[in-house]
């Protein structure tokens, strides 16, 4: 009688335990499937568990995850292996601020995700709308550098990456500084005015292109120092030439000693 009830006892846990459903079993081996079963864990704490360190970034954004995924990691799995995956890529959202779903994921390497964030900066390169920091490794430019341009200058992505960098050895700085140029000038000019570097770099600073001024329309002038007429680019221009303001400079400062 005693045995008869142990038996009967044992027979009831087991019908109510799940509602007399045996226990879920993945198709897909998690000790098979370590890193992808980790990544659909990641997935479903970061959208679904307010006491998840990223939930704020995720769920919290109302940023959800495939009602089939979050049921099975097998419909997970099943999607994943299906489209490409491998142990070394990454899940990624096509849309930051879209669901973790199969139409806006796929699979790519860790380091071109690090460049789809929703701080990316984005910008207009020949017509092409391209991430900033993608378009600098392609030309090999240092990122931090014309990310300042653009974002802190104000500079077009056009001339933030084609002009050259001044660590650059044929950059435009080096140029001028080997003839002696002012760089803010000959910058000016190609920048604002729409001059080709011959020609910026090969008409004295000071002058305009063909001797005339950069900014058409001023006044004539005579060079207090040497007396040659110029055009003027700002009213309070009064020597032709840097080297004759310099040197100008000069002169004045030994006639104070004399």
């Amino acid at each position: 009688m005693q045995d008869h009830f142990k038996e009967t006892k044992e027979m009831t846990r087991r019908a109510n335990r799940n509602h007399g459903i045996a226990p879920p079993r993945y198709r897909h081996k998690v000790a098979d499937n370590r890193r992808l079963w980790n990544i659909w864990n990641g997935i479903k704490k970061r959208c679904l568990f307010e006491n998840d360190a990223r939930f704020h970034q995720y769920g919290g954004r109302g940023i959800e995850m495939d009602s089939a995924w979050e049921k099975s990691f097998d419909a997970f799995a099943d999607w994943a292996l299906s489209n490409g995956y491998q142990d070394n890529l990454t899940i990624e959202r096509k849309d930051v601020n879209g669901n973790y779903c199969p139409e806006n994921c796929t699979w790519i390497p860790l380091k071109d995700q690090a460049n789809n964030k929703r701080d990316t900066i984005w910008v207009e390169y020949k017509g092409e709308r391209i991430q900033l920091r993608k378009i600098c490794e392609e030309k090999n430019l240092h990122y931090d550098a014309i990310h300042n341009r653009v974002t802190k200058m104000g500079w077009d992505a056009e001339t933030a990456i084609d002009t050259p960098l001044y660590s650059n050895k044929d950059s435009l700085r080096a140029k001028c500084n080997a003839i002696g140029a002012n760089y803010n000038t000959v910058h000016d000019r190609i920048t604002k005015l729409g001059w080709t570097e011959e020609e910026a770099l090969s008409v004295p600073t000071g002058r305009g292109r063909h001797g005339k001024a950069l900014v058409h329309g001023n006044t004539n002038a005579l060079c207090v120092r040497c007396g040659k007429p110029f055009v003027k680019i700002n009213g309070r221009q009064k020597f032709c030439s840097d080297w004759c303001r310099e040197t100008d400079k000069k002169e004045r400062r030994k006639k104070q000693f004399v």
